[in-house]
């Protein structure tokens, strides 16, 4: 009675007494050795792992429903047009070729009917000419159907090194622009004269307003000072403009002594581009 109270308060006896497995044995009124405890209790704890896994399996499968994930999803989609692609080029070359052996075989047909002359009676000559005839039209037809043969495969070869090609100068072009983060191609090159010639054309339309405006503001006292002010001034804007000239022809990579050199090619380029006009032409010395 003692002791089915005891096992009753503690769990651990409780358990030991369900599982009769786990009860700890009677050897003939002694205790258990160390070593034969130890290795019941390695068992226990073993059945007790493999039970507990089993149950945490058994509740993962219930719970975690699986799933497909995008990127196997799309890997998936991209595999079956690939093989939908290669399954309709497939095709095509199939009818191809079908109707390409179509086309010989009515072709071969048309020449062996007309190859052996109808004739009442045929001599031995005549036959072995036919025979040899037919025989290097196949022959014929064999070495074209072996080049055309070799020219697919040839083809395929050269696609696929085109775009081995391709793919190794994208990345080359991609390595040149992550190197070389300010480097400009000759369109980017015209763009950027092109534009500094539009600045060039805006700022001087308002250097033309604004001397406009202010000889329109000064006043006009005689004869010889409006002849002294035009003088000056056809002076001064001749200094300006061969300033401005000077400018612009360093800046479309004009040599030293562009003035007298009228036919320079930076000239063509300022005229193409109307740059100056013919009073300042004139007064310049250019294109005369």
């Amino acid at each position: 009675a003692a002791r089915n109270a005891a096992t009753a308060a503690d769990p651990r006896r409780r358990a030991a007494a369900a599982d009769p497995a786990d009860e700890v044995p009677e050897q003939n009124g002694r205790s258990e050795e160390p070593e034969e405890l130890t290795a019941r209790l390695r068992k226990q704890q073993e059945r007790w792992l493999a039970s507990l896994k089993a149950k945490k399996d058994a509740l993962r499968k219930k719970q975690v429903v699986p799933g497909e994930q995008p990127i196997e999803r799309r890997a998936r989609a991209h595999e079956e047009k690939r093989a939908r692609r290669g399954l309709v080029r497939k095709q095509k070359e199939e009818a191809e070729e079908r109707r390409r052996q179509a086309a010989e075989k009515r072709k071969r047909d048309r020449l062996l009917n007309s190859a052996v002359p109808v004739v009442p009676r045929m001599t031995y000559s005549t036959a072995l000419k036919a025979e040899t005839r037919r025989k290097e039209r196949e022959a014929e037809e064999r070495e074209a159907k072996k080049e055309r043969k070799a020219e697919r495969a040839r083809t395929r070869r050269l696609k696929q090194v085109g775009k081995l090609l391709r793919a190794a100068l994208d990345e080359q072009e991609r390595e040149r622009k992550e190197l070389c983060g300010g480097f400009k191609t000759e369109a980017d090159v015209r763009r950027q004269v092109e534009q500094q010639r539009e600045n060039f054309r805006t700022r001087k339309a308002e250097l033309d307003d604004r001397l406009r405006t202010v000889q329109e503001k000064r006043g006009v006292g005689g004869l010889i000072q409006l002849q002294t002010d035009t003088v000056n001034r056809s002076k001064n804007k001749v200094r300006a403009l061969s300033t401005v000239a000077r400018a612009v022809g360093d800046a479309m990579g004009a040599d030293e002594g562009w003035v007298e050199a009228g036919d320079a090619e930076w000239l063509k380029k300022a005229q193409m581009d109307d740059l100056f006009d013919e009073e300042e032409k004139i007064q310049l010395g250019l294109g005369m």
